[in-house]
């Protein structure tokens, strides 16, 4: 029984650091992407100003 056990939170541990990395992953993807947007909006404003 208790070697179930074991193996249960090790599977638990082992989704839990998964969805961390996707949530991690998609974060650094979500601010390369807004930078990348100020990056290509900050010529544009200073063409317009």
């Amino acid at each position: 029984m208790t070697n179930d056990y074991r193996i249960e939170m090790a599977r638990i541990d082992l989704e839990a650091r998964r969805m961390r990395a996707e949530t991690l992953r998609g974060l650094f993807a979500g601010m390369s992407a807004r930078i990348r947007g100020l990056f290509a909006a900050a010529p544009a404003a200073g063409r317009a100003a």
